[in-house]
């Protein structure tokens, strides 16, 4: 929370004693909210409460009607159901699927790994280093993969350089089970 707070506290600077409600995430747990109110206390907000940030981009959008906003964490994505009614937005439910990036990304990592080990003979996934290495470039290639057909992504392991090349199917079927959860929570409601 410290960059948070330095953030938060430069934004207040020019808003002392103005009524302020804080839009947070759904999965916000109570004690981060406790720390939130805190620190914006502490900044010198004259903080009125929180307000579900579902419930705040819908009223942003303005749009009348039902919708279902959706938040992907780490570990778990919240589906937020939101009416917006003659200018009021209302949170109708909230629907939790223990299932988030995380997850996603651990089946982009098998899939890089199962084919660096089909085409090179190398599992990158026996060095911490070249997991670490993957976790954090993966998104990335998936965004290039989505934007241009493949990614290409190469690493340097026992003094030679392994190369491969994913196409955006790859990426896509490797995600179909991440999906399956989701797509049954979004059909629920």
């Amino acid at each position: 929370f410290t960059a948070q707070a330095a953030v938060l506290a430069e934004w207040l600077a020019g808003r002392r004693d103005q009524p302020l409600w804080l839009a947070v995430g759904s999965r916000t747990s109570p004690q981060a909210l406790g720390e939130l109110l805190r620190l914006a206390r502490a900044a010198g907000g004259a903080v009125q409460g929180f307000v579900d940030a579902s419930v705040a981009l819908a009223a942003w959008h303005a749009q009348s009607g039902q919708g279902i906003v959706t938040d992907i964490g780490r570990n778990q994505t919240v589906f937020s159901v939101v009416a917006v009614e003659d200018g009021e937005a209302l949170l109708r439910r909230t629907a939790v699927v223990p299932v988030g990036e995380a997850a996603l990304l651990q089946r982009w990592l098998q899939l890089f790994a199962e084919s660096m080990v089909r085409q090179t003979r190398y599992d990158p996934l026996h060095d911490p280093r070249h997991e670490a290495a993957l976790r954090e470039r993966l998104p990335v290639a998936a965004a290039e993969a989505q934007r241009t057909g493949s990614a290409h992504m190469a690493l340097e392991a026992q003094g030679r350089n392994f190369a491969l090349t994913l196409s955006r199917d790859q990426f896509a079927a490797a995600a179909t089970g991440w999906f399956e959860p989701l797509s049954a929570m979004l059909q629920a409601l």
